[in-house]
């Protein structure tokens, strides 16, 4: 079977490469290329992702059925194939997609307002004291927030350190966390130099922490470093940097809630956040 490439993300080679599959779902599939970068094939309905091959794949496909951990994959001549099994995957007309995050300026009445349509969405929808994990999670967040606010890294290195690779999931949920905080911040650097700094040291520390967690996590944590992150966070960040009606704002805050089981509540959690930490009111959940 052939499927069709729709896009790829910055982080897929142009070129040839090689590797061995890492895991396969229903819907994705992680390759781990032999250069040690983990690339996720995709299907379309998941949206992209900074080193996300994502594919135009029939609702019936279920890449869990023809792939397996350990196969070898290889692209040669834009066709990626995968040792063993009938799946090919022509990437000759993808398109480059790149996260591109817009500002997001909580000074304008209308992002604000945005913001916290986002924010009150989130509350509803995520019932986290039903769930001790995920509280703690929250907390940790907020403690995160708080250090960011202040441009005290020592105390933003030791929230990271409590979050990377805590909470459920299969991606931790406190990964997921950091992964939409860092958005939130890179939305909101606004040019200061004082923010660029500590959001490049927050970044070093991150890289370094991330050796902790999982190889899928590790990947987007070190995307998102850079500020790249998947399709549903831009949405969101764009949606709020463009101070969209409600109805809009709620609709773009449910899709991205519906990525895996808990990421993209810990995602939206951890954009709103970041986008919250530096603006002049004060973030959630401190007065």
């Amino acid at each position: 079977m052939r499927l069709q490439a729709i896009s790829v993300g910055t982080g897929v080679p142009s070129g040839r490469f090689t590797g061995v599959v890492h895991s396969a779902f229903r819907r994705a599939c992680n390759i781990n290329t032999d250069d040690g970068e983990l690339l996720a094939l995709l299907a379309s309905e998941l949206g992209n992702t900074p080193h996300g091959i994502h594919v135009r794949a029939p609702t019936e496909l279920a890449f869990a059925e023809h792939l397996r951990a350990g196969q070898r994959a290889g692209c040669r001549a834009a066709v990626l194939r995968i040792a063993g099994s009938e799946l090919a995957v022509d990437l000759s007309s993808a398109q480059v997609w790149r996260s591109e995050l817009e500002g997001v300026d909580l000074t304008r009445p209308a992002v604000a307002a945005a913001w916290g349509v986002a924010w009150r969405a989130l509350q509803r929808r995520r019932r986290i004291d039903r769930d001790p994990l995920l509280r703690m999670v929250h907390d940790r967040g907020l403690a995160l927030a708080k250090a960011s606010r202040a441009l005290d890294i020592d105390r933003a290195v030791a929230a990271v350190s409590a979050l990377i690779g805590s909470g459920p999931g299969l991606t931790p949920a406190g990964d997921d966390l950091i992964v939409g905080f860092l958005a939130g911040l890179f939305a909101s650097l606004d040019g200061d130099l004082a923010k660029r700094c500590f959001f490049g040291a927050l970044g070093a520390a991150i890289a370094t922490a991330a050796t902790g967690t999982g190889e899928i996590s590790r990947a987007y944590l070190q995307h998102a470093i850079q500020g790249n992150v998947a399709e549903p966070l831009v949405r969101l960040a764009g949606t709020i940097a463009d101070g969209a009606p409600p109805a809009e704002v709620e609709a773009v805050v449910g899709r991205a809630l519906r990525v895996g089981h808990t990421s993209g509540g810990d995602g939206v959690l951890g954009l709103l956040l970041g986008t919250r930490a530096w603006s002049p009111a004060r973030e959630p959940g401190h007065g």
